[in-house]
């Protein structure tokens, strides 16, 4: 929830951060919905325990919705091939390419 509410308080540095990517694209008047996904193991390591499996659900319940959690075999049976991944360094955040 952090990430999500630094990227609503600073939309504007989080489009120069992403500007590349919109050279031929002018996003100005569109929409902007921050949403973070957290990826966390696979999907047998949270089923192998009950308990693991239980909080795990839990916290994709209670979660925000513009928090979505998931394992990296959700997001890697996703259509997620213009997915931007971030990573944050030096107190800022920088887009990577995707990852998948």
């Amino acid at each position: 929830m952090d990430w999500v509410r630094w990227s609503q308080d600073h939309l504007h540095d989080l489009m120069d951060m992403f500007a590349p990517m919109f050279e031929t694209y002018n996003v100005t008047d569109d929409l902007k919905e921050v949403r973070g996904y957290l990826v966390y193991g696979r999907r047998k390591e949270v089923e192998v325990n009950r308990r693991r499996k239980e909080r795990w659900q839990s916290v994709g319940l209670s979660s925000d919705k513009r928090v979505i959690v998931m394992t990296y075999d959700r997001l890697e049976t996703e259509n997620n091939k213009d997915l931007i991944v971030c990573t944050y360094e030096k107190r800022m955040l920088y887009a990577k390419g995707s990852v998948i």
